[in-house]
């Protein structure tokens, strides 16, 4: 498949985060084509973005971060540059453990899991992962693969191996999404927007309240993590907004916190429990009765 096929719709959908994180995000095209599974390498492009997005920001300068592709003789490098604070080098190896995140003071969200599971997903691929940075200029993350010489390359809408699925019966339906995790909400405005859903996106009250403030939207349905940043929650933010802006929709609450605490907030919001990680056809189902209901 075409590379350009597989990160264009990244770069459309990091853009969007770099704009409500007052980041400049560009993405430089190719035309290179290779034979891998589209799925799993989109993942680790997903999270060298992320954690792009999530470390760039810097008081003193404008952030920026970059997406591109190297060629090289047999092979491409596909690149997530930043010029946020940088990595030490002692900590290079570090940051591919679980668990561990690139800068215990930063203020990003996340369980250090991303890059672990890329360095995995690369592995099993075979191909390799590098890291390069400068203290106070910037970080590189790239993966590298072998380029492929055929002269025509497959639709990759036709040869992934969960194709999207178009269907009018979400069609212009406004959704509001909030979620902490750049990748969940990444992920889940995708999948929505591919059901032909219009998505307000937001990761906390402040990012919902700029956005609002620019786009007025009545949604049809509200879907909202239930553990955000700073130790609020999504049923309260929920509550609060729509007091604010007088919604009167149905609310899904998603959470890998099954406790008996989070299932009791919820239930007594009336809002509607979802357990992550969430499955598509679940939710699919779960909104299809809530439009009916």
């Amino acid at each position: 498949f075409s590379i350009n096929d597989l990160l264009t719709p990244l770069s459309k959908e990091f853009t969007v985060l770099a704009q409500q994180a007052n980041l400049n995000f560009n993405y430089v095209k190719s035309s290179c084509i290779v034979e891998t599974d589209q799925v799993l390498l989109r993942r680790v492009i997903q999270n060298f973005l992320s954690n792009a997005i999530n470390y760039c920001p810097l008081p003193n300068r404008q952030g920026k971060v970059l997406l591109g592709v190297k060629h090289q003789k047999n092979n491409i490098v596909i690149e997530v540059w930043d010029n946020g604070p940088g990595i030490p080098t002692n900590k290079h190896e570090m940051i591919f453990k679980e668990f561990e995140r690139l800068n215990v003071n930063q203020a990003a969200s996340g369980l250090g899991l991303g890059l672990a599971i890329s360095e995995r997903i690369a592995k099993l691929l075979g191909f390799t992962i590098s890291v390069k940075s400068t203290l106070g200029k910037g970080t590189c993350f790239s993966i590298t693969l072998p380029r492929s010489y055929s002269t025509k390359a497959k639709n990759i809408k036709e040869s992934l191996s969960v194709p999207p699925q178009k269907n009018d019966e979400f069609a212009n339906l406004s959704i509001v999404l909030v979620d902490n995790e750049p990748l969940m909400l990444t992920a889940m405005q995708a999948q929505l927007t591919d059901w032909g859903c219009k998505v307000v996106a937001a990761k906390d009250e402040k990012s919902l309240t700029t956005i609002l403030a620019n786009q007025q939207t009545t949604p049809a349905i509200i879907i909202s993590d239930y553990h955000l940043d700073n130790d609020k929650n999504g049923v309260d933010l929920i509550q609060k907004s729509m007091t604010k802006y007088s919604w009167q929709a149905p609310v899904i609450i998603c959470s890998a916190d099954p406790s008996e605490q989070v299932r009791e907030h919820t239930s007594a919001a009336k809002f509607y429990f979802m357990r992550k990680p969430i499955k598509a056809l679940a939710l699919k189902k779960l909104m299809r009765q809530l439009l009916v209901s």
